[in-house]
């Protein structure tokens, strides 16, 4: 098992990957990448929704740097993880397996994942 511990920012606003400072390695990727999430946020999650509550799994949360983003009283953010990370609201196994009946979330993010998985079809 790996141990690991990030820490998270004080104010979730101000995460790396949401406010990356330049000249950070990857600035323009998650300045795009924050745009592109607000974006499906604003037009296929908000708008399109009816749901008062709004179920939002971010699979793979790490250290939840987009939680910020979906700050709203229409969103229920949950991290879910592996579990040597403490953030995570929900483990999973290795396997990428949760214990939840169906349809227990209206919306899963999971970015910056799939290169980190032995077996992506599995995982999709």
């Amino acid at each position: 098992m790996v141990n690991r511990v990030e820490e998270l920012p004080e104010d979730a606003k101000n995460h790396y990957k949401v406010r990356p400072r330049f000249p950070h390695s990857r600035w323009y990727a998650l300045k795009e990448l924050k745009k592109l999430i607000e974006l499906a946020r604003d037009k296929y999650i908000l708008k399109v929704n009816s749901i008062d509550n709004i179920q939002l799994a971010d699979f793979g949360c790490g250290t939840k740097p987009y939680l910020s983003l979906f700050d709203s009283n229409k969103i229920s953010y949950l991290g879910i993880d592996l579990p040597w990370n403490p953030h995570a609201d929900v483990i999973i196994d290795i396997n990428s397996k949760i214990e939840a009946p169906d349809e227990s979330y209206d919306v899963i993010l999971s970015t910056q994942v799939l290169e980190h998985v032995d077996d992506p079809k599995s995982y999709l």
